[in-house]
């Protein structure tokens, strides 16, 4: 009996031992965890410092990032002001200075100019003259080009001073649409009727986007977009953005996959949702209009109803 009470005595030791034990395990892994919590906050306020000075260093290098390409951009913008050799205000002058030249003696040019020279290029001396021929077989004798330097200050700018140089006649002809003296609407349907001639001198039927691209590219030439329109991006965003002039092609399919997600619906409404290569006229007005596309006379930025 006495050996039984013995053994009962050391089991209860025993559990009491265990427990004990178990106890003081328990104990040391909820220390450690908090220990390890402990270490982890030290972590975040030991680095306080360095991750506050990261944030201010992105942000400083963000915002002289943007002012970099701010520059670089107005730099570009600029450098193409400077070689225009007409501006804003002049090609207004321009177009006020002849009240009588409107759509109609427009036209009249238009055509006479494409029957005269089928294979679209003349000289400049040659297309004046036929183009004051039709002018003054509209009913006036006397019918001229008022102001008519500011033309040949254009058309000299990319042929020279020499009378043998042959110019496209579409150039010609765009550039002589700053002259008209009508709606916005107006001038944007005689520039497209000059794709047009284009398009059936070649023997095609309708306008590609070739053709359009290239018209807009003489409406730059001859100085009737914002320079601020024709400056592109250029090459890889990082580090710093580039810019260049774009080309009339660059400035449609900047239209057609804007960089700037913003601008989509704008850009869709401008190609009416087609993606084939061909121009009709609803989609050359809305391509003139966008604010990113050519943006011809700077329209686009005052509105399409003030007769200039």
């Amino acid at each position: 009996m006495e050996d039984k009470q013995d053994d009962k005595q050391d089991d209860k030791q025993d559990d009491k031992h265990n427990d004990k034990h178990n106890d003081k395990h328990n104990d040391k892994h909820m220390n450690d965890k908090k220990k390890e919590v402990e270490e982890d906050d030290n972590i975040f306020l030991d680095n306080l410092g360095k991750i506050f000075g990261i944030v201010i260093l992105s942000i400083i290098l963000a915002v002289i990032r943007s002012s970099r390409q701010g520059t670089l951009r107005t730099r570009c913008r600029d450098d193409l002001e400077d070689r225009t050799v007409l501006d804003p205000v002049e090609v207004e002058e321009f177009r006020s200075a002849n009240l009588e030249f409107n759509e109609a003696s427009y036209r009249a040019v238009l055509r006479e100019v494409y029957d005269r020279y089928p294979g679209g290029e003349c000289t400049y001396k040659e297309l004046v003259s036929v183009a004051m021929g039709a002018m003054r077989r509209g009913g006036d004798d006397t019918a001229t080009l008022q102001l008519g330097h500011y033309l040949d200050r254009v058309v000299f700018s990319r042929v020279g001073y020499s009378d043998g140089c042959e110019i496209p006649v579409g150039y010609f002809m765009v550039a002589l649409g700053m002259a008209v003296y009508g709606t916005v609407e107006g001038r944007i349907g005689l520039i497209w009727e000059v794709a047009v001639m284009e398009e059936k001198r070649r023997g095609r039927e309708k306008v590609g986007e070739d053709t359009a691209a290239k018209v807009v590219d003489w409406l730059g030439e001859t100085c009737q977009l914002p320079a601020d329109n024709r400056v592109m991006e250029e090459g890889p965003a990082y580090p710093l953005q580039h810019y260049g002039i774009g080309s009339g092609l660059n400035i449609l399919h900047r239209l057609r996959s804007p960089p700037d997600t913003s601008k989509a619906p704008e850009a869709r409404e401008a190609f009416g949702g087609k993606g084939e290569d061909v121009v009709d006229l609803d989609m050359w007005r809305n391509i003139m209009k966008a604010r990113q596309g050519p943006c011809p006379w700077g329209e686009c930025y005052e509105g399409m109803r003030r007769l200039v």
